[in-house]
């Protein structure tokens, strides 16, 4: 009945441990990794095979699942980086408000347009404008630039 315990207690702190890594936030993570060192407790208590056993799948599994949770956090930092860029640009973007530029394609009404040497993908207010035309910024919404033909 001991060696049930000590698997079982084992196998649910492992899971723990892997749920942390979908769900970050420690508490699963200490709670598993106190049930995978009871687990080990126990099963040395039941017989030095069985903790010996569980000793070693736990040196292998709990590093694994570390380099795991490692990962996932690098890749959650990613994004909060690849966020920040994009807010950066959109700043950016903002100060076009007001400047003038060429538009590259027809824009009917998106397309591209050269505005302080830049190729920037735009949007008319619904009218269409030919190649070649003088445009101008006149807002921003997000990473969308509106522009408006400039009159001569």
């Amino acid at each position: 009945m001991e060696t049930l315990l000590a698997i079982g207690l084992f196998m649910v702190g492992l899971v723990l441990i892997f749920a942390e890594i979908l769900l970050p936030g420690a508490i699963m993570g200490i709670v598993g990794f106190g049930m995978v060192v009871g687990g080990i407790y126990l099963g040395f208590q039941e017989g030095e095979g069985l903790g010996i056993t569980l000793l070693v799948a736990g040196a292998v599994t709990v590093p694994v699942f570390a380099v795991m949770w490692y990962h996932v956090i690098s890749k959650k930092f990613a994004v909060k980086r690849t966020l920040q860029d994009a807010f950066s640009a959109e700043a950016g973007l903002k100060e076009l408000v007001g400047t003038q530029g060429v538009a590259i394609t027809n824009l009917r009404p998106s397309g591209t347009a050269e505005i302080d040497g830049k190729r920037i993908d735009v949007v008319t207010d619904g009218e269409m404008i030919g190649k070649g035309t003088r445009v101008e910024v006149f807002e921003v919404e997000g990473n969308r630039v509106v522009v408006r033909s400039v009159k001569a």
